[in-house]
């Protein structure tokens, strides 16, 4: 398990690995009320994530890519999930 605060500073962010599969959550620094899954276990790919400018981008292996792909989650999807 990995714990970090996202390069914007914005979030704190926690990292589950095993060699198989990734879990992130965050957290908001500013409220600091709810724990958000923003990669779940259950995709059973590898991943990690940063935020900036209201976007959180996620690095992974999902979808069974030879390498690794960039996918983006928008701060408005983050609230509304």
């Amino acid at each position: 398990m990995d714990i970090g605060v996202t390069k914007d500073k914005k979030f704190f962010i926690i990292n589950c690995v095993t060699k198989k599969n990734s879990e992130i959550m965050v957290l908001d620094r500013s409220e600091m009320k709810d724990l958000k899954v923003i990669f779940s276990r259950a995709r059973n790919s590898k991943a990690i994530a940063n935020h900036s400018k209201d976007r959180f981008f996620i690095l992974t292996d999902i979808d069974n890519v030879y390498d690794f792909k960039v996918v983006t989650l928008s701060r408005q999807d983050f609230i509304n999930s």
